[in-house]
């Protein structure tokens, strides 16, 4: 063990007593909050271990603010009492007599900043407190008022001035803060203390004169407006944020994360270096931060500076990717080990000018893709943010579709090993750049004219391939021998370059190493064990080449370095993508895998000169599966696959940062997970094999192994495979006899699984059940009890239950509120979804009011152009035409299709959804021709998103019909509304309101077209509708009357027309009063029937 870094996290792990706070309300609180913020600030810049606190208990009045730092092995510390008056006035500049009060006058004493008092009630408290017996320690008096160095107080016969008893100073001698460094006239220290002993009014000299040389005056200091802007100032300076909408996003969240953590309690963590949260709020500052152009490359590996040959292969990709078709693909296909890759990367290094931008996307399956998506989107800050419910599937395809906006046409698109074309045909962009692909598939790509089949070397370029690699200056190799060696090897490039990086690092001669490749093979052939781990597919003499040429180095590089070798065996049994440099480091670092104490760099070295490892700009490795498999081969039958199971889960436990929530674990976490589950499916090959043994190896490993993986998934949003982890692990943890409120903790985790899947009855069973056991074991105002009842509560909203959903997100609000605060984020996401709940229950106002509380913070959080702030300003614009408000509607709704337009292309989904809100509001304005514009232009992205026959289409197909008939164009009007009608039918029922309304409309078009007898029909068919929803004395039955009468009317039948026109006019009388001029309007009219 590091006795240095375990003593370290002692340290970090401090805790301090709170007393109960300032009694100076809540301007003397948010004052002291801060204050607090610009020492951790401060503290931060320095070098040195730190300990911030704030009204620490046990230090008297000098509790507001505790800092104490380590100083050449020397504890200091600095004790602050913040004297901070709201609007503080120039007659409150403190005197001599402010300092020095008499002994007697203890309101006096007590009220201003009398040292007599400081002294007596403080100084002692302090010096029993063991703190001081090991630490230097300064008193520090802070006001935002100044000192008056000249006005003369009568003191003993004596007119005394603070001018002859203090001096500028630093805060300490160290100056280890820099806080009020370059303020003139801002800090002073007391001088000629032997005079001023006479007016304390006990104790001896000497603690008196103590006490005086720890004192600091601390004046003229800022309020509290003034206070934050120095800190965001110093942000902007710190931490370069452009604009000053940065600094106040940072400002605000340090703000909340300082007064969370520095709550009341009995045991308070001291705020120490690890707790940078302005690093962190810059991080999240600048993940909201679009950046509008992509990289020149992305992910491009290093050129491979031997490459020979190939010219025809490359011709041909050039002339396939110059067809006109705005998203070309090309696919070079081959098997294993065939050069394809090299091929790819060849080709970008040698036509580098053609294109504005090259992206590389490791494309090995379908996940691999998505996350390489999600990669690419997070470095371009397209999206960013964990937890926000979100599919990483959805998050790829959103990358997808930013790629594909004109703006950013002109990329090549590198897909490499790729797998079937139909598995990942719909994550692949259909415009803006071209697409080359690499893979073993041979068929199935959509344009077969494309297809480019790669093959081993001819023998001409193996020979140039390998004196390009083997050739020293001034020294001739024998040709006989190198086509010898390519001809053994096939011409296979990779069996070449793995050939050739061993005769070049031993120096062995060609023809040495052609006898101990034949002497290996020989064996290889003749053991059939090994030949049966062969792929199906595969052919037995190419596999064998390659197997022969790695067993070789493998065997050369154990003998050279052990711990090359055992990393080796480890990377086996990972994944075949990228491998963290940080996980060799770690590995290297425990003495069993390096017993040599050898540095990672040399093994590192000594593997990238046998050709083992691929190393991309990142400094990760890679390495072929090939080898992955050669070596769990050779360890299966040498008996040691346990034992490298059981190092390589040492390595994943140190490496994966499990339960962190820290944005920079979370990188790690989607760059390590692939290897977990890599690591998962060998763990299940070895229960296959050792049932026997299945109890030990779910508790010393499975176990451990599952929950890391779920982890991840939870946090960056893969709630399908979180639900097969989390199913797989209940049934072990029963069998292991976990506490109740642990199984309880992960089914609310499937539960969340269960809504993103959109099971909520499953997830309302899963909360429910879980909910009493952990209200009793955390208690029923915890945050952890907030977020079941949250998700619960989105259960009961998707299965159609708003008014239960609104008491749970309610209860919810209160215990966040609490425990955040009113202005956090997690709170403001709450009254968003409570927004939509009271909209779909009616309660309009309800719903606009806790809208537009989330709009502010929401814009604070993400920033003003994210699309959850386009998200909530589209739900906001429509609970505002609810209320009739249709202006404000079509602002807040524009403004939302403004953001969206940044993100997608203008035919994407998600921009159709608003043009058709858009168009609703345009039609309630009168604007039926904007609307009807609107409208079509979504219809066929909606047709194309759901299919012609979904009620999302048939509901626009509605509103498009009846714009139609607005504008006069009937037959338009009926040929929609017909269509329409069948499907939202079925969707809602025959007697639902929605039904009825497109009956009316119909019903008008006939009227409008002269057939009075069908419209009449129409409106019957609506009227019984309206009545069971309305009620049969609402005005909208009254307003459907009215044209029923009218229809009976053009019918002839005016008995029946007088009839249902005395009713409508009986309705608009009661509703509206006798004497409204609509009502009397009314009544003239049925006069003239």
């Amino acid at each position: 063990m590091n006795v240095e870094n375990k003593q370290s996290e002692v340290l970090s792990n401090r805790t301090f007593k709170k007393r109960d706070g300032t009694s100076e309300g809540i301007y003397g609180y948010d004052y002291e909050i801060t204050l607090s913020m610009l020492y951790l600030l401060h503290g931060l810049r320095g070098e040195s271990d730190f300990w911030l606190a704030s009204n620490i208990e046990g230090f008297g009045a000098f509790d507001d603010i505790f800092f104490e730092h380590e100083d050449q092995n020397k504890s200091r510390i600095v004790l602050v009492q913040v004297k901070h008056c709201n609007k503080p006035r120039l007659s409150k500049n403190i005197t001599f007599g402010d300092l020095f009060v008499d002994g007697n006058d203890r309101k006096r004493q007590k009220k201003n900043f009398g040292l007599n008092k400081y002294f007596v009630e403080s100084y002692f408290k302090i010096k029993q407190n063991p703190e001081y017996k090991n630490s230097d320690i300064t008193l520090v008096i802070h006001a935002n008022v100044n000192v008056n160095l000249k006005k003369g107080t009568e003191k003993q016969g004596k007119v005394e001035t603070l001018e002859e008893y203090l001096e500028e100073s630093k805060l300490t001698d160290d100056n280890i803060l820099s806080i009020y460094e370059g303020q003139k006239g801002t800090c002073y220290k007391i001088k000629n203390h032997l005079e001023l002993k006479k007016y304390f009014s006990c104790s001896s000299e000497d603690e008196i004169e103590d006490f005086l040389l720890r004192i600091r005056f601390v004046v003229n200091q800022p309020s509290q407006p003034k206070l934050e802007s120095i800190i965001k100032r110093e942000i902007e300076k710190k931490y370069k944020t452009s604009e000053k909408k940065g600094a106040d996003m940072v400002f605000g969240s340090v703000y909340q994360d300082v007064k969370k953590r520095l709550a009341k309690g009995s045991k308070v963590p001291y705020l120490t270096r690890k707790d940078n949260y302005f690093k962190k709020a810059i991080e999240h500052l600048y993940s909201l931060k679009l950046k509008e152009d992509l990289p020149e490359f992305w992910q491009v590996p290093l050129r491979n500076y031997n490459f020979v040959g190939r010219e025809a292969l490359l011709d041909k990709i050039e002339e396939c990717l110059k067809a006109n078709d705005t998203a070309t693909l090309v696919a070079c296909h081959g098997i294993g080990g065939i050069g394809k890759t090299q091929l790819a990367l060849e080709f970008i290094w040698s036509k580098l000018q053609k294109y504005r931008w090259i992206i590389w996307l490791d494309t090995r399956d379908r996940n691999t893709l998505i996350n390489e998506y999600i990669k690419l989107g997070r470095g371009l800050n397209v999206i960013h943010g964990y937890r926000e419910n979100v599919r990483e599937e959805d998050h790829a395809k959103h990358v997808k579709y930013w790629l594909e906006h004109p703006e950013r046409a002109g990329w090549l698109l590198i897909c490499d090993n790729a797998p079937n074309y139909k598995d990942i045909a719909d994550l692949l962009p259909i415009e803006g750049g071209k697409i080359l692909l690499t893979s073993r598939y041979t068929f199935g790509w959509p344009q077969p004219q494309n297809t480019i089949s790669v093959d081993v070397f001819e023998p001409g370029e193996s020979r140039s391939y390998i004196c390009k690699i083997l050739e020293v200056k001034g020294k001739k190799l024998d040709i006989t021998q190198v086509d010898a060696l390519a001809k053994t090897l096939d011409h296979l490039p990779l069996a070449l370059a793995q050939a050739s990086a061993y005769i070049k690092k031993t120096g062995i001669n060609i023809s040495d190493y052609l006898k101990l490749y034949n002497d290996r093979k020989r064996a290889l052939l003749s053991d059939e064990t090994l030949l049966e781990t062969f792929p199906a597919d595969a052919n037995r003499e190419t596999a064998a080449i390659v197997y022969v040429t790695w067993d070789i180095t493998v065997e050369a590089i154990k003998k050279e370095s052990s711990l090359a070798a055992n990393w080796l065996t480890a990377c086996a049994y990972l994944d075949g993508s990228p491998i963290p440099q940080s996980l060799l480091e770690i590995f290297a670092d425990n003495q069993e895998n390096n017993p040599s104490l050898e540095t990672f760099h040399e093994a590192f070295g000594i593997l990238i000169s046998y050709s083992m490892l691929t190393i991309k700009e990142d400094h990760s490795m890679l390495i072929h599966s090939l080898v992955q498999e050669v070596i769990r081969l050779k360890s299966e039958k040498s008996g040691k696959t346990k034992e490298d199971i059981k190092t390589v889960f040492q390595l994943l436990q140190k490496g994966f940062p499990y339960h962190s929530d820290k944005l920079e674990d979370y990188a790690k976490k989607r760059q390590l997970l692939p290897h977990l589950e890599a690591f998962l499916s060998h763990m299940d090959n070895l229960l296959e094999k050792n049932s026997s043994e299945k109890q030990t190896i779910e508790k010393d490993y499975l176990l451990d192994l599952l929950m890391w993986i779920n982890d991840g998934y939870s946090d960056l949003g893969n709630p399908k495979r979180q639900k097969e982890l989390i199913e797989w692990i209940l049934p072990i943890l029963q069998r292991h006899f976990i506490p109740d409120y642990e199984i309880a903790t992960l089914l609310v985790s499937l539960g969340i699984a269960y809504n993103a899947l959109d099971n909520p009855r499953n997830a309302k069973e899963l909360f429910e059940w879980a909910l009493p056991i952990l209200e009793k074991h955390y208690g029923s105002d915890h945050p952890k009890v907030a977020v079941i009842l949250t998700n619960l509560g989105h259960a009961y909203e998707n299965l159609d239950n708003p008014r239960r959903a609104k008491k749970l997100f309610e209860q919810a609000l209160a215990i966040q509120e609490k425990h955040y605060g009113l202005d956090h984020f997690e709170v403001a996401k709450l009254r968003a979804n409570l927004g939509l709940v009271c909209y779909a229950l009616g309660d309009l106002q309800k719903a606009k009011e806790l809208s537009e509380r989330a709009l502010p913070i929401f814009e604070k959080h993400y920033g003003p152009d994210h699309l959850e702030v386009a998200k909530l300003l589209s739900n906001l614009g429509v609970i505002y035409g609810g209320l009739g408000y249709h202006k404000k509607r079509k602002r807040l709704l524009e403004w939302a299709l403004a953001i969206k337009r940044k993100h997608y292309r203008s035919d994407h989904f998600e921009v159709a959804i608003l043009l058709v809100n858009l168009g609703i509001a345009h039609n309630a304005l009168g604007s039926s021709q904007k609307a009807r514009e609107l409208l079509e232009r979504a219809l066929p992205i909606f047709e194309k998103h759901y299919g012609p026959d979904h009620f999302e289409v048939a509901a626009l197909l509605a509103s498009l019909g009846i714009t139609y008939g607005i504008l006069g164009k009937h037959k338009k009007n009926q040929e929609l509304l017909k269509r329409a009608l069948p499907v939202l039918k079925k969707h809602y029922g025959p007697d639902h309101p929605e039904i009825a309304i497109i009956l009316i409309s119909l019903g008008i078009s006939h009227g409008d077209l002269g057939d009075h007898e069908k419209q009449k029909e129409l409106f019957e068919q609506a009227l019984p509708i309206l009545e069971k929803h309305y009620g049969p004395d609402h005005p909208e039955v009254a307003t459907l009357l009215i044209n029923l009468s009218d229809a009976y009317g053009a019918l002839g039948n005016h008995k029946k027309q007088k009839e249902l026109f005395a009713r409508a006019s009986s309705i608009f009388k009661k509703h509206y009063g006798p004497d409204h001029p609509e009502v009397a309007k009314l009544l003239a009219e049925l006069d003239d029937i």
